[in-house]
């Protein structure tokens, strides 16, 4: 007797456990946060390339990366700017758990194009135009006064360059897929791509002029920000002599 009911029991309660199961498959399918489900988020980057455009950019990353979001399409056009910025940038989107889309639609050049070859899929519109050049040291003016370097600062820069232009030519022979002298050779080479052009080297995937599908995307973000436009005189220009030192010197690939 106790057996027939201990089997009823067990009986029972299998019973109650396949009753549950597709309450639950449909909980899990249903669930919002699942990937598929994300919408992708687009953000415009139409700005220059420094500390303070990537960090806008990076943050607001972040922002979508922590409401779930695994899929970004990164408008581009950009002029370049602060090399060291590019590499950050880069290495930041290619160390996430997330899939980007990089769309060149006007200009992508020097520091920009390190952004560009972050995304897995790169496109361009017909128009766009890359530009990749040798890297550069820029110097700033100080305040007046006279430029003074001495040769220890100006070989430890000029190694900084050649190490930098290394690791940008790295990433564009990673991105399309080709020795790493080719890379370096179309640095040198100084000239713009076309749309076309890019392509064929493997820099752009595919070119389109649909930028992203409006039903699966939505706009997150523009960097720089929409800024209300303020009237105000505009300041005075006093000429100044242009000072340097060796404290302000600075790498670039604008």
């Amino acid at each position: 007797m106790k057996s027939a009911r201990a089997h009823l029991c067990r009986v029972l309660i299998l019973l109650a456990v396949v009753a549950l199961l597709p309450s639950a498959f449909s909980q899990t399918a249903e669930t919002p946060n699942s990937v598929s489900d994300q919408k992708t988020a687009v953000i415009r980057f139409f700005a220059d390339v420094n500390p303070t455009s990537v960090g806008i950019l990076l943050q607001t990353i972040d922002t979508q990366y922590k409401m779930g979001t695994r899929k970004f399409v990164l408008l581009m056009s950009s002029g370049g700017g602060d090399l060291l910025s590019g590499f950050m940038a880069y290495n930041y989107l290619k160390g996430l758990p997330i899939e980007v889309t990089t769309f060149n639609v006007g200009n992508v050049d020097s520091s920009a194009s390190i952004i560009y070859c972050a995304g897995s899929t790169r496109y361009a519109v017909p128009e766009a135009r890359f530009v990749i050049h040798e890297v550069s040291l820029s110097i700033t003016s100080n305040g007046p006064g006279t430029m003074n370097i001495d040769l220890p600062s100006l070989d430890s820069q000029i190694t900084l360059l050649r190490s930098q232009e290394t690791s940008m030519a790295r990433i564009l022979a990673t991105a399309v897929k080709k020795p790493e002298a080719d890379a370096e050779a179309r640095i040198h080479a100084q000239k713009s791509l076309s749309a076309d052009e890019a392509k064929k080297w493997g820099l752009v995937q595919d070119i389109r002029t649909e930028l992203f599908d409006p039903n699966s995307s939505t706009l997150v973000m523009a960097v720089p920000p929409s800024l209300p436009i303020i009237n105000s005189n505009p300041l005075p220009v006093i000429p100044t002599v242009p000072a340097f030192s060796s404290g302000s010197l600075s790498t670039s690939a604008n």
